[in-house]
């Protein structure tokens, strides 16, 4: 039996776990390359270099020998980032120490260290470039909302009064730059540290398979640490915590933190990744509860209300709780670290604030709020609907073995077994790093002792630790060099990195161009740097017996010549990775919009046309062609987005076949590229292929145009459909003798109407050609347009149903509407039913304009689709009667009339094709199964359809009529096949009277089609 929670009882059981397992989780710092404190001594040299007079001194180096040899120059800094430098170096201090202690050490070392997140896909509308996949990511995010561009409106809104007066947040301050400054800062010495400390250890920090590794990672690092010169600073995150809150830690849904950043194997052991998870999923389901409550009215509201209501309240005061404990949780996190990070360790006031914000915060954001609804069951049946298993074992772990999950989550151990590593590392570092074990994956660990380690490594004269105020030196200590050099690198403006290279180049160095192109530039740190943990990770990807490749610094790539000449050859590197570098990497282009053929929501550019051996099949053609997004907002893009076919010389059309995706993966994608069913930022772009089985090689010379129409969804009742909207026609390459492939044309020719061959154009769900226009019956007789129409879905589509509506524009320059009727041959021939066409079937449509004054004639025609116009014909110089056409050309085979047609379920013959009393034709049909089984049969499971030469149908309708009855007296709606029997049946084919029948064609619903030719001998002595 459950009972309500009580908020005093389960207050103290958290107090004390929870509260011991925070404060330790925070105060633990192992994976840390430099200790923070190192990372601020050296991230200090730059700074001061750089506010003087606005530019860092950069050296020259020889690799080889390790030599500094003079300064290469004086090069300007970021005219941003000195700004903030200048102003705010408290905020930059905090910066500096980075994921040590921003947003928190968990999700510092869980997430933004090892580098297992995904890259962002970067902004096309402003040319930000995707990022490299793991900490990069994070640096790029944080890069970009502090530096990085901003479009007109948004800084029209933040300079708007209503900014002011409301308190808009901005991520442009001083204060937010110099903590992102900081941010680079602490990465690009994470890259140098890792690779010399990884050396000795045996590879990244790690807990398994060997716990020596971690043990030499804790005692290594630290030792450096104390050795480390003394200097005294502060460190603030006054006017960041805002930002570390709204860009690090609050996920919210569809944020690039929810989607990107705070995923990944560690997202369990991170408070801001496992909250945002919680808190988003109990956001939907109080979103869900308001439409279902409005949905009802009346009593039917108060019912569900009164039913559900309580919980979601419960629920709205749960997501405010989360949402208040997220926002205190940087400065939380800041005022541990200002305990035990930045200076001496206080762990007493890092116990008390811990404790506080357990107190005030995290019970509660755990599902303990001030409701008697809230019971154990209930709190664990919310979360395991919302959570993955692992996260809510996670927070069950926390209430059971908190101070083993949240150490051992960060470091391994507890915080009694690492406390004499970390204080005295010193004393420990013989017995550690002197001694085998901590090598795993292929890697091994370097024995050291510290004599050798003071006197060779860090050029410190001391034979143990007799002298302790003895410091290393920034010059005599490659990982502090490189760190520093990399850091002025970093902060160069777009001027300040050309200068650099033209002085590299005037030593004669082979440097490669700018990483960017023009003023696109961000900070050498960007696109590279995949993980923190790793070693020589400036160099690329490492490839079994091959080059490096992948995401590389741009200096070290080539042959390396810029690295060779700034930095300072380090304990730990790959040996020979210079000779053996990642390739040179072009600039990306800006943005390339040529080419593109605006449509309505996407616009398409044609990529490539193959005709021939695609896909093994010589009967294929393959488009390629990429998709731009041409609105505001963000789109996915799918299959259901457009629809395509090719356009025949002859004017038939060919329906898709297959389409796929050309990019499957992200690593795959170019720029500004996105997978399918992403979400799609504007002028974001996807390439799709497109498969049509043209035929043999002259149908395939026959193919010229390809036309593309938008899809818009449409809500008809509880479901979405999707309708045509506007259509491009797009000239294609042609396939010539001997398979030479010939331009396409400049543009296609107008439809102007009649003439033997005239095309079809596309215009929805149909395709139109126009035949004649004119007034037939004197100057002062309605305007009639005939056309042809044929259909180019693949279901079923009414003649008089294809949502197009037709409009008359006039010699006068006035639009006029139809009679609101449908025509068949001519204006006497009027519709009575509708005309249903199968694919590709086509059918005679006259319109007629009775407004028209005299005097004027037709000048175009407009075919329109829920007011968008589809396609326009321009009718100057068309006959007034319809032309006679050539035959159209007829696939070969096919099963001639009279003989059995076999399809997914029946077999159907035509026996027998004769005209009515009315002159509309009419056919004996017989229907059989070979199952073994009964079947009912329907008039709709079976479509019949008789076609003249031209293409024009007509399809049976009604009920089914007795065979030996030429009277159309209804015989049976259903029949019932009684193997091996055939039944027999008469169909009728309303207003067929003017076809000739030249094929007939069976269509079994959601199956298969067949039929095939009619002869002249099948049709003697009917046509009566």
């Amino acid at each position: 039996m459950t009972t309500p929670l009580n908020r005093r009882s389960m207050l103290e059981r958290w107090r004390l776990g929870l509260g011991t397992a925070l404060l330790c989780a925070l105060v633990s710092t192992p994976a840390a390359a430099w200790k923070p404190k190192t990372h601020i001594y050296l991230a200090e040299q730059v700074r001061v270099d750089a506010v003087d007079d606005g530019k860092v001194t950069i050296y020259e180096t020889d690799y080889e020998t390790g030599k500094i040899l003079a300064p290469l120059g004086a090069f300007e800094v970021n005219p941003a980032i000195l700004a903030a430098l200048r102003q705010k170096p408290e905020q930059f201090r905090a910066g500096v120490v980075g994921p040590d202690a921003y947003p928190d050490i968990l999700t510092g070392q869980q997430l933004i260290h090892p580098g297992t997140n995904k890259s962002l896909l970067g902004d096309p509308e402003k040319g930000e470039l995707p990022s490299a996949a793991g900490t990069d990511a994070w640096l790029t995010h944080l890069w970009r909302k502090a530096y990085g561009p901003k479009s007109a409106a948004q800084q029209q809104l933040e300079e708007s009064e209503a900014a002011k007066i409301l308190r808009l947040a901005r991520n442009d301050t001083p204060e937010i730059r110099a903590f992102v400054a900081g941010y680079i800062t602490h990465a690009a010495g994470d890259m140098f540290m890792h690779t010399f400390v990884n050396y000795y250890t045996g590879g990244d920090f790690a807990i398994s398979p060997d716990p020596r590794n971690a043990l030499k990672h804790i005692v290594l690092e630290g030792y450096v640490g104390k050795r480390t010169p003394s200097f005294s600073t502060r460190a603030s995150i006054d006017g960041v915590d805002g930002f570390i809150y709204r860009e690090m830690v609050r996920g919210s849904p569809g944020s690039v933190l929810d989607q990107r950043l705070l995923q990944g194997p560690g997202d369990k052991a991170s408070i801001p990744a496992i909250f945002s998870q919680l808190r988003n999923g109990l956001q939907r389901d109080v979103d869900t509860y308001d439409r279902e409550r409005m949905s009802r009215s009346g009593p039917a509201r108060l019912a569900y209300a009164a039913a559900n209501g309580p919980e979601a309240e419960y629920k709205k005061a749960w997501i405010e709780d989360i949402d208040n404990g997220l926002r205190a949780w940087p400065q939380v996190s800041h005022q541990i670290a200002l305990a035990i990070v930045y200076g001496d360790s206080d762990p007493s006031r890092a116990k008390e604030v811990a404790t506080k914000y357990l107190e005030d915060h995290l019970i509660s954001m755990a599902g303990a709020p001030d409701f008697a609804i809230a019971t154990v069951v209930f709190i664990r049946k919310v979360m395991s609907s919302i959570l993955p298993k692992v996260l809510t074992d996670a927070i069950s772990e926390l209430t059971k073995q908190p101070l083993e999950w949240m150490i051992k989550k960060s470091t391994g151990r507890t915080l009694d077994e690492w406390s004499a590593y970390i204080n005295a590392p010193e004393v420990n570092f013989d017995p550690v790093m002197n001694a085998p074990g901590g090598g795993y994956g292929g890697q091994r660990e370097t024995l050291i002792s510290l004599t050798d380690f003071n006197r060779k490594v860090l050029k410190i004269d001391d034979p143990a630790n007799q002298f302790p105020d003895r410091r290393f030196k920034i010059e005599d200590f490659p990982p502090a060099f490189n760190t520093v050099q990399m850091t002025k690198i970093a902060f160069l403006s777009e001027k300040g990195t050309k200068d650099l290279l033209a002085a590299l180049k005037a030593k004669g160095v082979n440097v490669p161009a700018m990483p960017t192109a023009p003023g696109k530039y961000e900070s050498a740190m960007l696109g590279f740097l995949n993980s923190m943990d790793g070693g020589n990770r400036w160099q690329g990807t490492s490839e079994k017996g091959g080059a490096l490749s992948g995401s590389a610094f741009f200096l070290a790539r080539g042959d390396a010549g810029g690295w060779r000449h700034l930095f300072l050859k380090q304990i730990g590197e790959r040996e020979n990775w210079t000779k053996n570098a990642a390739p040179e990497k072009a600039a990306t282009a800006p943005l390339d919009d040529t080419g593109f053929n605006p449509v309505q929501l996407w616009a398409v550019r044609l990529d490539e046309v193959a005709y021939g051996a695609v896909d093994g099949k010589t009967r294929n053609v393959v488009v390629t062609a990429t998709f731009r997004n041409d609105t505001t907002q963000t789109l996915p893009f799918s299959d259901k987005q457009v629809r395509t076919v090719l356009g025949r010389k002859d004017g038939v059309e060919v329906s898709l076949l297959r389409m796929g995706y050309v990019h499957q993966t992200e690593d795959a994608l170019p720029p500004w590229h996105y997978l399918a069913n992403t979400p799609i930022p504007p002028k974001g772009r996807i390439t799709a292929r497109f498969v049509y089985e043209v035929g043999d090689n002259s149908a395939q010379q026959q193919v010229h145009m390809w036309t593309v129409t938008q899809q818009l969804p449409r809500l008809e009742g509880l479901k979405i459909k999707y309708v045509d909207g506007k259509s491009v026609r797009i000239p294609l390459p042609t396939l010539g003798a001997g398979g030479r492939i010939e331009a396409p044309a400049e543009s296609l020719p107008e439809i102007r109407g009649g003439g033997l061959g005239g095309a079809f154009t596309l215009a929805g769900r149909m395709s139109y050609r126009v035949d004649a226009a004119g007034r037939r019956g004197g100057p002062t007789a309605p305007i009639e347009v005939a056309l042809t129409a044929r259909n180019n879905t693949e279901k079923s589509m009414s003649l008089q149903t294809a949502y197009n509506t037709f409009v008359l524009i006039g010699s006068d320059g006035v639009e006029y509407e139809t009679d609101g009727n449908n025509y068949g041959r001519s204006g006497a021939d009027a519709m009575k039913r509708g005309r249903p066409l199968q694919r590709n079937e086509q059918a005679v449509l006259t319109l007629v304009f009775p407004r028209p004054p005299a005097g004027v004639t037709p000048a175009r025609l407009l075919v329109k689709s829920q007011d968008a116009p589809m396609a326009e014909f321009y009718l100057a110089g068309a006959p007034l009667k319809r032309p006679t056409y050539a035959p159209l050309p007829q696939a070969p085979g096919g099963v001639a009339a009279g003989q059995v047609v076999k399809l997914n379920t029946f077999q159907v013959r035509l026996i027998s094709l004769n005209r009515g009393d009315d002159g509309d034709w009419e056919a004996v049909v017989g229907f059989k199964v070979d199952s073994g089984l009964m079947k009912k049969i329907v008039e709709s499971d079976i479509d019949i359809s008789i076609s003249d030469a031209n293409g024009e149908a007509r399809h049976a309708l009604g009920n089914f009529y007795l065979a030996d009855d030429l009277s159309r007296k209804p015989y049976l709606a259903t029949l019932m096949l009684v193997p091996p029997l055939e039944m027999r049946v008469r169909v009728w084919f309303p207003e067929s009277a003017s076809l000739k029948p030249d094929r007939y064609n069976m269509y079994e619903s959601y199956g298969i089609s067949k039929g095939g030719p009619i002869s002249a001998a099948f049709v003697a002595g009917a046509d009566r």
